[in-house]
């Protein structure tokens, strides 16, 4: 997520053109953009993020129904498969650049729920003094990834079924389903 700083004067035409996008919130938007610099002493944080598409329902069908399969064979859950996947995979959830994580004494065991996996370990001075903790990195749910990070999530599970003996689709029809959405 990229983010700048910016007074309402600085809306206005720059000469090198980098000003564009505030031109144009400020074209669309004037009355609604000075009521916000005035409620925030001047000052007003734009952030913005690069868009991805979203992830096509065939391919969520897919990557489940492959999910489903692995889970038979393995004798598990589809969620537990999925969520194993997600944790295998390098998409973490990461905001303003930096990885997420959280921070667990050693006692604590994730819930199923949790999309997180122990990163690290670190020493905390509590009041009976130093207790080990646990860094976890918080890694993105499938419905929060967008198309790139969904299609490596598919090769994924893709592979692991390969690996297990499980049939998946040709690939030619695989390219097709992923083309539809997947960025070039």
């Amino acid at each position: 997520m990229e983010s700048i700083k910016v007074k309402f004067n600085d809306l206005y035409p720059s000469k090198d053109g980098t000003q564009i996008v505030f031109n144009l919130l400020r074209d669309m938007f004037e009355e609604e953009l000075q009521n916000l610099f005035d409620n925030r002493d001047g000052i007003l944080e734009l952030s913005w993020r690069v868009f991805n598409k979203r992830r096509s329902r065939n391919a969520n069908a897919y990557h489940w129904a492959l999910c489903g399969k692995l889970a038979y064979k393995l004798k598990s859950t589809p969620q537990a498969v999925h969520k194993e996947l997600i944790l295998q995979g390098s998409t973490l959830d990461i905001r303003d650049g930096v990885a997420q994580y959280v921070i667990y004494p050693d006692t604590y065991e994730p819930k199923d729920t949790e999309y997180i996996k122990m990163y690290s370990e670190m020493y905390l001075d509590t009041k009976k003094g130093k207790k080990r903790h646990l860094v976890y990195l918080i890694y993105k749910e499938s419905h929060e990834m967008d198309s790139r990070e969904f299609a490596e999530l598919l090769e994924n599970t893709i592979e692991a079924c390969k690996r297990q003996g499980i049939e998946t689709l040709p690939q030619e029809e695989l390219n097709r389903m992923l083309e539809r959405w997947k960025p070039k």
